[in-house]
């Protein structure tokens, strides 16, 4: 089977004879649906040296228009597949980046905080089993730092600390004389057990209704859906002072204890 030849999107911009902004637009609406010169051009994303935070598209040669086709160069042999990664970023998690980006980027075609976001956040939450406030975090980490953001913590010993579970608990665990190796562990989810299809039914149902609960307006709560897991507590406690009658997705830790609702 021949390989198949994927454009940069200067090559393409180059083939089609169009400005290099032009070309990055035409790739983004194509891969949100949209045609290009009445043909749906086949995209995907790419890590790339430059762009937003890393991000960059390649276009399919065969899906351009024919006349620009002809001028295309077949692919040369190569022993690998895939998209081409020019750097590795967030210390070689490319898998796992383009993983959380393929799950968000429905969501990311919509304004924040819009109804057509929330409903693809509820779609992937639904499809991938993650909850909406993890989703929503990934996608303020990625508007905040690119594809960068999306990438997992490494551990705790860096010259500056991380948080792994909290800052209070992470300051008490120390305290207590554990190692940073140990509360690294803890805070690590790819070590903990795999969810049972019993548990993962009823997470999903309850993520649903509390989605739909909130998109129906009915209640009027503080939503700390999309604040990043470190601050949540502190956005908690200073609601919590100010009276706030109903707080949605907040975060609280007690004895070394940490609790999220709903």
């Amino acid at each position: 089977m021949a390989d198949i030849r994927w454009l940069s999107t200067s090559e393409f911009a180059q083939t089609a004879a169009i400005s290099l902004q032009a070309a990055w637009r035409a790739l983004r609406d194509s891969l949100r649906g949209r045609q290009w010169r009445e043909r749906h051009l086949n995209v995907r994303h790419v890590l790339v040296a430059g762009g937003r935070g890393g991000l960059g598209y390649e276009v399919e040669a065969a899906s351009l228009p024919r006349e620009l086709t002809l001028g295309v160069a077949p692919a040369s042999p190569s022993p690998q597949s895939g998209p081409i990664t020019e750097r590795s970023t967030a210390r070689g998690q490319n898998e796992i980046v383009m993983k959380r980006l393929a799950l968000i980027t429905p969501a990311l075609q919509h304004p924040a905080q819009s109804r057509p976001r929330s409903e693809a956040v509820g779609r992937a939450s639904f499809e991938a089993l993650k909850s909406p406030r993890t989703l929503y975090r990934w996608i303020s980490q990625y508007e905040a730092h690119g594809l960068r953001g999306l990438a997992r913590a490494t551990g705790c010993k860096a010259a500056e600390r991380r948080v792994c579970v909290s800052r209070q608990f992470d300051q008490e665990f120390r305290a207590a004389g554990y190692s940073d190796d140990l509360l690294a562990k803890i805070g690590d989810q790819s070590l903990r057990d795999e969810v049972s299809p019993f548990i993962a039914m009823l997470w999903r149902r309850g993520t649903l209704y509390e989605t739909e609960v909130m998109e129906r307006g009915h209640l009027q709560a503080l939503d700390l859906s999309a604040a990043p897991t470190e601050d949540k507590e502190r956005l908690t406690l200073g609601a919590m002072q100010r009276g706030e009658p109903l707080i949605y997705s907040g975060r609280v830790s007690a004895d070394g204890l940490v609790g999220t609702w709903p």
